[in-house]
C-alpha cells in the first residue's frame, strides 16, 4: 500500500528527489483490465495506505495544503492514461484535487503511451479568497482618442463596464461637444467617474461586457439567453442585465444591445 509521509506546498526542487528523501512512498499501480489487488498494484477503491508507523493515515490535510505521491516500480509498463487515472482517485480519496502529474519516459521497454513510474501531487481545496474591499474614494479617466467621432452611448457603455470591472458604479458622464468633425451626440473624447458601489458585487470573478446588435431590435428575452450563454461559457451565471436601443425606437420589450455582469 501506499503511504504519504510528506506534505506541505510543492517546491521547486525535483519532485524525484523529494519522494525519494521520504523513504516512505511505495510504488503502487494501476490493476489493469482487473478490480483485484495484484502485487505493487492497488485499485483505486482499495484502503489509502498507512502512515510509516503502521497507523492509519489521519483524516485529510487543512484546506489549501498539498502532498506528494509516487506510482510504479520503474520496470513494469503501464499505460499513461491508467496511471493518470488512478493518481485522480488517490487525490479524490483524500478529499482533494489532482495538481501535478509527471511519468518518468527513460524505460526504453516501454511504448509511446506507457510509463514504468509516475510522480504525482495532490492539493485540498483551499477557501475561496475574500472579496476586495471597494474603493474607498472615487476616480475617473478618459475614453477616445481625440480624433476618432464615436457615439456618446457607445462612449458610456465603455465607461460602465470599466466602473462595473473594478466593483465600482458609474457616478458621472460627460463628453466633449465641440470635437472637431463631430456632429450630434458622436464625440472624440468622454469623461466618466467611478465611485463605490451602493451594492458591491457578490464576488471579485464577476465581470460585465455588452452584447451590441447595432441597429437591430432584438427582443429582450433573445438578449437574456445569449448573456446567460457567454456567462455559462466560464462556468458562472448571469447576475444583472440591462437593456438599450441607442438612438433607435424599438417596441416594447424589444432592444438593440445588453449590458450585463456574469458571477460564480
Amino acid at each position: 500500500m501506499r503511504s504519504f509521509c510528506t506534505m506541505g506546498l510543492l517546491l521547486t526542487l525535483s519532485i524525484s528527489s523529494l519522494l525519494a528523501g521520504t523513504g516512505c512512498i511505495s510504488p503502487e499501480l494501476p490493476a489493469p483490465d482487473s478490480d483485484t489487488v495484484s502485487a505493487g498494484v492497488e485499485s483505486a477503491d482499495a484502503d489509502h495506505g498507512s502512515s510509516c508507523d503502521g497507523d492509519k493515515l489521519p483524516p485529510p490535510p487543512p484546506s489549501g495544503a498539498c502532498w506528494l505521491g509516487e506510482m510504479g516500480d520503474g520496470f513494469t509498463c503501464y499505460d499513461k492514461t491508467a496511471l493518470k487515472d488512478q493518481a485522480h482517485a488517490r487525490c479524490a480519496g483524500m478529499n482533494a484535487a489532482l495538481a501535478g502529474f509527471d511519468v518518468d519516459t527513460l524505460n526504453p521497454s516501454c511504448g509511446g503511451h506507457e510509463a514504468s513510474k509516475a510522480l504525482f501531487s495532490c492539493c485540498a481545496p483551499g477557501p475561496l479568497p475574500p472579496p476586495p474591499p471597494p474603493p474607498e474614494t472615487c476616480w475617473g479617466g478618459e475614453l477616445g482618442d481625440g480624433l476618432t467621432c464615436v457615439h456618446g452611448v457607445e462612449l458610456k457603455d465603455q465607461a460602465y463596464i470599466t466602473c462595473r470591472n473594478q466593483g465600482a458604479d458609474l457616478a458621472m458622464f460627460d463628453y466633449e461637444r465641440d470635437s472637431p468633425g463631430c456632429t450630434g451626440v458622436t464625440t472624440a473624447r468622454a469623461f466618466y467617474e467611478c465611485c463605490p458601489a451602493a451594492e458591491p458585487l457578490p464576488s471579485p470573478a464577476c465581470w460585465t461586457s455588452k452584447i451590441d446588435h447595432g441597429d437591430v431590435c432584438q427582443p429582450v428575452q433573445t438578449l437574456d439567453e445569449e448573456a446567460t450563454a457567454l456567462c455559462a461559457e466560464t462556468g458562472q451565471q448571469l447576475f444583472h442585465v440591462g437593456y438599450g436601443t441607442g438612438v433607435l425606437l424599438c417596441p416594447e420589450a424589444w432592444a438593440t444591445s445588453a449590458l450585463f455582469t456574469c458571477c460564480p
